[in-house]
């Protein structure tokens, strides 16, 4: 068996090895190598710590997916809601004879007056604009 670091039903197999390693140690070496034993105790302790750790990002990166899944459902609702409440308001602002205007067709064709309109007007009311930005 192989520990594998992302599937957990593993990690006791991993501890059981470390532990047989443990009392093998103890069992070969005299008393006079406890230092030996006390550091390999400390790597089986900080192994486990990491695995719990890592344990531990798996559940907050998991929550941090379901979470994110409800936003984007969330954000597609909203999006059918507001597209529904456009084309009621519309309708209705159709049903009361109110102009819409659609600004971007606004823009592409604007009113434009043709160029002697500014003299024929002044000419129509005796200004001589020419005398006022001299």
């Amino acid at each position: 068996m192989t520990w594998n670091d992302e599937d957990a039903e593993t990690d006791a197999y991993l501890h059981a090895a470390l532990l047989a390693g443990l009392s093998l140690a103890t069992r070969r070496k005299a008393l006079a190598d406890s230092g030996d034993i006390k550091a390999l105790e400390d790597v089986g302790q900080r192994i486990e710590a990491e695995i719990s750790r890592l344990g531990k990002m798996k559940q907050h990166n998991e929550s941090i997916r379901r979470n994110s899944d409800s936003i984007s459902e969330e954000i597609r609702r909203g999006e059918d809601k507001l597209d529904l409440l456009l084309r009621k308001a519309t309708d209705v602002l159709k049903a009361l004879n109110i102009e819409i205007q659609d600004e971007e067709a606004e823009r592409k064709s604007p009113v434009a007056l043709p160029a002697e309109s500014l003299e024929r007007a002044s000419a129509l009311l005796r200004i001589d604009f020419a005398a006022l930005s001299a």
